[in-house]
């Protein structure tokens, strides 16, 4: 009996060293630099995309010569988000950070669509219909595209996004902007 007392106190003190023992430590992860955990597309790629892209956009000259002809700042509404990779990327969050970097530049009237509304007129077309009848005068799309390279022991993720600016009214491209971002992965 006093050796089964002994066993069974071994074997409680060696479960309590395998699983009591084991800490858990979280840190918050920022946003202002990259945290990628994998190779795939994430919200940092998603942010300073549209950072840059919505930059590069609304301070080149078509606004100014915009703002000349009809002597207000323009109205755009942010279209479809095309996800044009093999990967499953939340092109959601991708569209909710366009959205408020062409809101938060105060360059130009931003339109706001609903969810129901962007998912009833799915296809290009059916969105510039939508931002005509809205009052827009352009629409933002954008575009991801990805290329995988894969060799023994690395991978190369490039990742493309475009975005195009179009006039809803005479269906021209007004600006196009592209960005890549490139991810390798090594196994050891």
């Amino acid at each position: 009996m006093k050796k089964m007392f002994i066993n069974l106190g071994l074997l409680s003190f060696i479960v309590f060293q395998l699983t009591g023992c084991t800490t858990v430590s979280v840190e918050p992860m920022s946003l202002i630099q990259p945290n990628s955990l994998n190779r795939e597309w994430n919200d940092y790629d998603a942010m300073a995309t549209s950072q840059e892209l919505v930059y590069e956009c609304l301070r080149l000259r078509w606004r100014d010569d915009f703002i000349k002809e009809q002597g207000r700042n323009p109205r755009i509404m942010v279209g479809p988000v095309m996800n044009d990779t093999p990967d499953a990327i939340g092109s959601e969050s991708f569209l909710k950070y366009l959205e408020r970097e062409v809101m938060d530049s105060g360059k130009v009237v931003f339109i706001a669509v609903s969810d129901e509304q962007r998912q009833a007129n799915s296809s290009l077309e059916a969105m510039m219909l939508l931002a005509r009848e809205l009052g827009g005068d352009y629409i933002l799309v954008s575009r991801l595209n990805a290329v995988h390279d894969i060799v023994p022991g690395k991978r190369v993720s490039n990742y493309q996004v475009t975005l195009e600016l179009i006039d809803v009214t005479l269906n021209e491209k007004v600006w196009t902007g592209q960005k890549d971002i490139k991810k390798i992965i090594r196994k050891n």
